[in-house]
């Protein structure tokens, strides 16, 4: 379902397609909350990253969700 799609759906849901109180920046914020909540329980994102050993603080990326394991060699 696309977002436009979406968005007509819950405004309608609601009863408030005028946007008086649920706007489109609600449902947009809803949904992103939504879709990082089923990245960070599923697991469904995957990356590897190295670093050295004798690196710290250890610097993760800004959109970094969850860490699964640490391997120092």
């Amino acid at each position: 379902m696309d977002m436009t799609t979406l968005i007509r759906k819950v405004g309608r849901s609601f009863g408030d397609t005028g946007q008086i109180v649920i706007t489109n920046d609600d449902i947009i914020d809803w949904v992103n909350e939504a879709q990082l909540k089923i990245c960070r329980q599923t697991h469904c994102l995957t990356a590897t990253t190295s670093q050295q050993a004798n690196v710290f603080p250890v610097s993760l990326p800004s959109d970094f969700l969850v860490c699964k394991r640490v391997v120092i060699s």
